[in-house]
Formats: C-alpha cells, sequence, structure tokens
C-alpha cells in the first residue's frame, strides 16, 4: 500500500522555470506547497527550510494563488506545516483580503442576477464565480479576477446592455470582442471589477462547439449562493 500511494502521491515535484533563479530551493518549496495542499505535509522535512526558502514559499504561494488554501491548511491542527511566522502573516493576509474581494464580486453577480431575470437572460457561471460555491464552499479560499458568464450568442447584445446598467462598460482600448469568445467590461469604484461575458465555449471547430453548447444549456444546474 505504501508503494502505491508513493506512485499516486510523487514527493517531488518540480518548480516552474520562473523560480529556479529565484532564492532558495525552489523544487524543495514547490514540492512542499503541493504536499500540503495534498494532506500529507507531515511528511515533508521541514527542518531543512531556510530562511530564503521560506521567504520563496510565500512569493510562490501569492502568484499562483494558492495563498488562501495554504492558510486553510497550515490552521489544521494536524497538517504538519510549521510555517515561520512571518509565512504566517502573508497566507493570513491573502485569505482574509480574498474573502473581502469576493464579497464584493458575489455582490456583483446577485445584482447581474437580478437585472438579467428582468431581462429573461439565462446565464451560466464560469471558472472561479462557479467553482467557489459549488467545489471550494468558503469565498475566502479562491481569488477571483473577475466575473465570468455564459450566455445564449443571440442574446449578448442584451447581456452586455444589462450589466451597462450596473455601471459597466466596454474599454475604448480594448477592442475585446474581437478575441472571438467573450464581451470584457469593466465597472465599480476606479473601474477595477471586471465582467466577462463569454458566447462561446472556446477554439473549438463550429459543429463542435453547437453540439457542447446544446448539451451544456440542458444539463445546466441551478447554484444557489448568499
Amino acid at each position: 500500500m505504501e508503494s502505491l500511494e508513493s506512485r499516486v502521491i510523487p514527493r517531488t515535484v518540480m518548480a516552474p522555470a520562473r523560480y529556479v533563479s529565484c532564492p532558495g530551493e525552489a523544487t524543495r518549496v514547490y514540492s512542499a506547497i503541493c504536499a500540503v495542499l495534498s494532506g500529507i505535509g507531515q511528511e515533508v522535512n521541514w527542518s531543512r527550510f531556510s530562511p530564503s526558502d521560506w521567504n520563496l514559499m510565500g512569493r510562490i504561494a501569492i502568484r499562483e494563488r494558492v495563498g488562501p488554501l495554504l492558510h486553510a491548511f497550515w490552521t489544521r491542527q494536524d497538517s504538519g506545516a510549521p510555517f515561520s511566522p512571518e509565512l504566517a502573516a502573508i497566507l493570513a493576509e491573502t485569505y482574509y483580503q480574498t474573502h473581502a474581494y469576493n464579497a464584493l464580486y458575489f455582490k456583483r453577480i446577485r445584482a447581474i442576477r437580478e437585472v438579467f431575470a428582468e431581462r429573461h437572460i439565462p446565464f451560466v457561471l464560469f471558472k472561479g464565480s462557479a467553482l467557489i460555491p459549488t467545489l471550494y464552499g468558503n469565498p475566502a479560499l479562491r481569488p477571483m479576477g473577475d466575473v465570468d458568464l455564459l450566455v445564449p450568442r443571440i442574446l449578448l447584445n442584451e447581456a452586455v446592455a444589462a450589466v451597462a446598467e450596473l455601471g459597466f462598460q466596454e474599454p475604448g482600448h480594448l477592442p475585446s470582442r474581437r478575441f472571438g469568445h467573450h464581451a470584457h467590461l469593466r465597472g465599480g469604484r476606479g473601474q477595477c471589477e471586471a465582467v466577462e461575458i463569454h458566447w462561446s465555449l472556446g477554439h473549438v471547430s463550429w459543429r463542435l462547439e453547437a453540439r457542447l453548447e446544446e448539451w451544456l444549456w440542458q444539463n445546466v444546474n441551478p447554484v444557489s449562493f448568499r
């Protein structure tokens, strides 16, 4: 059983090349992060960690957007991860910041839901907007950079107009619809919030995409969130 487990959960995970030149042992740190998030943090030889390793762990956690998850695992008594006080403080900050920012995003989603309902526009939540209430459960665990929605392509203009009612607009310097699959709108205080309205599932053949879209709209499930 032990040999099978070692094959299923690798103990060494190569760090992405962008971290190799950073101070600290990149692969050791990256492997430790993966171990903690896999629930086997107690198997890491934490005594080998240097101050540079702890600093690199904080850098990787923020860059890879797993700081909130690491904080949640670290606070478990059985995590086996004796993080340094400095790293623990950084992870806690990312956790609470993510909670605050996501609260604003979900408030925006509720507003979009209401204006879409008035116009009878169905929509599907994408990416973090869908994963947080269905997979993570805790809005502090998964950072969101924007709100992603899928609408029927024949209702794209109506959907854009509905979001515009909430004070959002397509930036003039960004030819967003030329990307071929979404409209990008910005709004909120300081134009810091982003909403992307998708009408396509991506770069696939039009025959396959039509079948995928038909299947999706027939099989979506309602999601409830506060």
